[in-house]
This record gives structure tokens, sequence and C-alpha cells, in this order.
């Protein structure tokens, strides 16, 4: 069996400059089903998950207290994204992308 595991967003990421994050970040974060304004939703959203104790932003509904994915069972030795969402999809729960 093959485990596959959500990428996660740093809750520190909100360190980076203003420049850097509208850069790098702009259009791509959705949370809650909106997308994030970067840079001032974004730094507070990562104010609030620092607060609740998350290192990362929880990339799924299976995750650890930090907000690490656990991983997902595969049933096949392969894992084909072809088949499967987007990087940019989540089919687990609302997460920061």
């Amino acid at each position: 069996m093959t485990k596959r595991f959500c990428i996660a967003l740093s809750v520190d990421v909100d360190r980076q400059s203003d420049a850097y994050l509208r850069k790098h970040l702009t259009g791509v974060l959705t949370h809650n089903g909106h997308t994030v304004q970067v840079p001032d939703e974004l730094r507070l959203l990562c104010f609030d998950y620092r607060n609740r104790g998350y290192e990362v932003f929880p990339p799924c509904d299976h995750t650890d207290a930090l907000g690490q994915c656990l991983g997902h069972d595969v049933d096949s030795d392969r894992v084909d994204h072809a088949a499967g969402a987007s990087p940019q999809e989540s089919k687990h729960g609302d997460a920061v992308e």
C-alpha cells in the first residue's frame, strides 16, 4: 500500500516581504472557498493559525496537531496525479492551498 501526503504551506510564510508574497502567492491561495488577498489577509491567517498551534495550514482533514498531513492510503503502488485531484484541488477538506 502506498501513502499520498498533501502539501502544506507554512504559517510562517508571512515573514517574507510583501513584494515576495505578491509575486509568488497572489491568486493561488484559497481559504473557505474564496481567494486569499495577499499580503493583508494572508498575514492575518498566518497569525490566527500560529496562535492555534499550527506549523502549517492544514491541507486536509487527516492531520496531526501541528497541521501536517498524516497520509492517505492509495490502492495502487503507483500514484497517478492525472487521475486524481490537481495540486490545487483538495478532496479532503477546506484548506489554504
